[in-house]
């Protein structure tokens, strides 16, 4: 994000897409997932979220980097669940 850039979108945006994002938000873990919004839409820093959760700046940061990395897969592939059990479970 540049700086002056804004977290709020200018347009309406596609209630298919928010579907999309909101399901892959909650694919993630807890704790990554709350690390993500905190910095995405509250603005957080790193430093800030270890106080407030006392982990290590650098333990977030990776827990930051892992949340975007399960995030991305979680929107690339959205049928896929990381839960082997459920595979079974539909046969």
């Amino acid at each position: 994000m540049t700086v002056g850039e804004s977290l709020i979108p200018t347009e309406s945006p596609d209630p298919a897409e928010l579907v999309r994002v909101e399901a892959a938000l909650r694919r993630l873990p807890r704790l990554e997932r709350d690390i993500l919004l905190a910095v995405r839409l509250d603005g957080l820093g790193t430093a800030a979220i270890a106080r407030r959760t006392g982990l290590s700046q650098a333990e977030v940061q990776r827990l930051l980097a892992r949340a975007i990395e399960h995030f991305t897969h979680a929107l690339e592939h959205p049928r896929r669940h990381g839960r082997w059990w459920r595979r079974w479970r539909r046969r």
